[in-house]
């Protein structure tokens, strides 16, 4: 049996990295932004309530009912915050990339042999065995 290598030459693409990066936050930051509009919901919710119990003139069992939907909301704009810095920490990271990509324009390099797997860009040089690799598929798009 022969040992082929399988070497290819990717041009150094700002928009396929960008699409990449912007794809990968949105992965990870859309599940919890669901879960954070649901806290929203909720605080609205228990205000309502508790304002309808306070014309009822209950007013410990209201204060309960403010308290979850204070609490609600607390960690609603919290994590809105959170998630605006990280957005803002994000795209300065990808604009601190692509700057270097534009000077450093060299062409990736993966090279592919029946032992193991290399990629090389312009700042970094990797090699992997096949053994020791284990993988999944993240939304059917990416490995």
């Amino acid at each position: 049996m022969t040992e082929e290598t399988l070497t290819y030459n990717t041009p150094c693409s700002v928009e396929i990295f960008t699409q990449i990066q912007q794809y990968e936050f949105k992965r990870v930051w859309k599940d919890n932004l669901k879960d954070n509009s649901k806290n929203l919901f909720y605080g609205i919710l228990f205000t309502l309530v508790g304002t309808l119990i306070i014309l009822a003139e209950d007013y410990r069992f209201a204060g309960f009912f403010l308290g979850f939907s204070l609490a609600a909301f607390s960690y609603y704009f919290s994590y809105n915050s959170s998630y605006k810095k990280a957005k803002k920490r994000h795209d300065e990271i990808i604009e601190k990339e692509i700057s270097c990509l534009r000077i450093n324009s060299t062409d990736v390099i993966w090279e592919f042999t029946p032992t193991h797997f290399s990629f090389k860009n312009y700042k970094s040089e990797y090699k992997f065995i096949w053994q020791e690799i284990t993988y999944c598929i993240l939304d059917d798009k990416y490995l």
